[in-house]
């Protein structure tokens, strides 16, 4: 995979006419990708979030703390992460599916790393939170773009709370980043690296919507600004990260930079979609991706 490690924010004023064009040509390319990659579109989404990073960080301390069941094991328990499973249909039971699964029969709980429904309207969570409750494991969320359209966070704050938190369990603590606008805020790099620096877990797991690593070019798909890519960079590898583990592009990725693995989970709809199971076991972790 090349990396973008030399590659220029869009404002620079000395990228050249051609590299300004397909950078350009590439982000329109990838907004309508990323638009028309579910079989439901509502086009008018994508100008109602009315919710910023920063916004929602302000109120991050009003809301209740986000913890993990206490009856868990910390010396021998697993997760599933999974991503973008854009609940809009009645019938549809991603997570419910997932739990049924025999290869994850023994997982104690599961993470969704965004676009938990496709436009941020009530009728979608009520079918989210309809699945979720037909099983009987816990289940956590972090926050996708999708989920603040139409207003759509007020209803994300009302069922899952927090949008930015620490689970620690045992060994691990995993860190769960709001990057739902491709943005980190001013609040939010100061919060995770308070977070890194102050955690003593032997194993740091990062996840967010949005992944730093979009093939070579910055788009509108992904973390929208390099300095934010530059920052989680060098950040993840300072506080010794283990694993980043992300979505929203819908599509699978595994590589290590810099001594950190970086994972990006395709999206539910698809036949090939992805899993990533953590395993903890006598103080030994292992990720294995399904």
């Amino acid at each position: 995979m090349r990396l973008r490690f030399n590659h220029m924010p869009l404002c620079h004023a000395e990228l050249l006419p051609s590299r300004m064009m397909l950078i350009r040509f590439t982000a329109v390319i990838g907004i309508i990708i990323s638009l028309v990659s579910c079989d439901y579109v509502d086009f008018s989404g994508t100008f109602t979030a009315q919710s910023t990073v920063d916004k929602r960080f302000a109120e991050l301390d009003s809301l209740p703390q986000t913890t993990f069941d206490q009856t868990i094991d910390p010396n021998d328990y697993s997760f599933l992460i999974m991503s973008d499973c854009h609940y809009y249909k009645e019938n549809s039971h991603h997570i419910s599916n997932a739990a049924a699964d025999s290869r994850f029969s023994n997982v104690d709980f599961i993470y969704i790393n965004g676009d938990n429904v496709q436009s941020g309207q009530q009728y979608q969570y009520d079918y989210l939170l309809e699945d979720i409750n037909s099983i009987d494991i816990p289940v956590y969320a972090g926050l996708g773009n999708h989920d603040v359209y139409n207003g759509g966070y007020e209803l994300f704050k009302k069922y899952f709370g927090r949008t930015a938190y620490t689970l620690h369990i045992g060994d691990v603590d995993l860190f769960v980043m709001d990057t739902a606008n491709g943005v980190i805020g001013t609040a939010q790099r100061k919060w995770i690296k308070d977070q890194l620096q102050s955690s003593h877990a032997k194993y740091k797991i990062v996840t967010g919507h949005c992944s730093p690593i979009d093939k070579e070019y910055v788009s509108a798909c992904t973390m929208g600004y390099q300095d934010d890519v530059d920052f989680m960079f060098d950040l993840f590898e300072r506080y010794n990260v283990l694993y980043c583990i992300t979505g929203h592009l819908h599509e699978y990725d595994d590589c290590t930079v810099r001594g950190v693995r970086y994972i990006k989970i395709n999206d539910q709809a698809k036949s090939d979609h992805k899993y990533a199971k953590v395993s903890v076991k006598n103080g030994n972790i292992k990720v294995d991706v399904y």
